[in-house]
């Protein structure tokens, strides 16, 4: 299975990306590092062969953020699911009135171990049962 990590800060990208081919079975995690590159990507349609968008919402550029990809998805109208990975309460909102529904998302801060192979567990095999510590939010 392949997941798509976008997410502009070098440390969370190697953080989440240990974390998920440590803990979720058969994942390899492809880093996308700035929102400019995600829309590149999701607008290839040679590129979509994956199982879950991780879409971080802060992504540091005044031209291309969370939202700006979150409407390049849309409009490549890719039927993955989308996880966000992003604590700011208004980008939540932004992003889930983009996409129209509401999207789980992984704690940021600071980065929960748990609540993050709980979530991508869940949403690729919607038969595991999380363990007790799971917080997910809808």
């Amino acid at each position: 299975m392949i997941i798509i990590l976008v997410e502009d800060n070098p440390v969370n990208q190697s953080i989440m990306k240990k974390i998920l081919e440590s803990n979720v079975n058969n994942v390899l995690v492809k880093v996308i590092g700035n929102g400019e590159e995600a829309v590149k990507f999701f607008n290839n349609k040679a590129n979509l062969h994956f199982n879950l968008i991780i879409l971080d919402g802060n992504l540091g550029s005044k031209s291309i953020n969370g939202p700006q990809v979150a409407e390049a998805i849309v409009k490549a109208e890719i039927d993955a699911p989308i996880a966000l990975w992003t604590d700011d309460k208004v980008m939540i909102e932004t992003m889930e009135e983009v996409f129209g529904r509401t999207l789980p998302h992984l704690d940021k801060s600071p980065i929960n171990k748990t609540n993050i192979i709980n979530v991508v567990k869940t949403i690729l095999d919607p038969t595991t049962e999380p363990t007790t510590n799971r917080r997910m939010t809808y």
